[in-house]
């Protein structure tokens, strides 16, 4: 009769080894957790508004009418790609802050332009629905931790947009 190898894992070990790839992967699991909620940024209805009250109250939505002297035209804005551009334009300044700054007063308030964030990396270049460079920035106020986007397109600015900050 042969004798069996007795070199193999026995339970114990098995149940020692599927602990803790149990435990690596609820670890895992947390921080996936985290940085998707920290990548989640709640909405911020201000600019929604601001677009809102641009659009005539006789017109379509996301119809933006111009008049002039001589005769009125209509140019179709989509909204939501816009905003999802600034929204883009805050989740880069976001990690800019994050990695470039430590530490920071409590009082601080800067204006990162759009052109610091694409040349260093954590932007492409930002473009309207005719594929026309848009510029911009991003204020940061440090006591309240907010990122406002600003955003200057052809056919699309956001409201209270400051040329002297780009």
């Amino acid at each position: 009769m042969k004798r069996l190898n007795n070199r193999g894992w026995g339970e114990k070990d098995m149940i020692l080894y599927c602990g803790i790839i149990a435990c690596v992967l609820l670890v895992i699991y947390i921080l996936l957790n985290q940085f998707q909620h920290m990548m989640d940024i709640p909405s911020n209805d201000s600019s929604r508004t601001s677009i809102e009250q641009e659009v005539n109250g006789d017109t379509v939505p996301g119809v933006i009418t111009h008049k002039t002297e001589e005769e009125s035209t209509q140019t179709v804005v989509d909204e939501n790609y816009y905003l999802t551009l600034e929204d883009s334009l805050r989740i880069a300044a976001r990690a800019y802050v994050e990695q470039q700054y430590e530490e920071m007063s409590d009082d601080t308030t800067m204006h990162i332009t759009l052109e610091q964030l694409t040349s260093l990396g954590f932007l492409d270049q930002v473009k309207d629905s005719d594929g026309n460079i848009c510029s911009g920035y991003v204020t940061y106020t440090s006591s309240d931790e907010q990122y406002k986007p600003y955003l200057n397109c052809e056919h699309y600015t956001t409201n209270g947009y400051e040329t002297q900050y780009e």
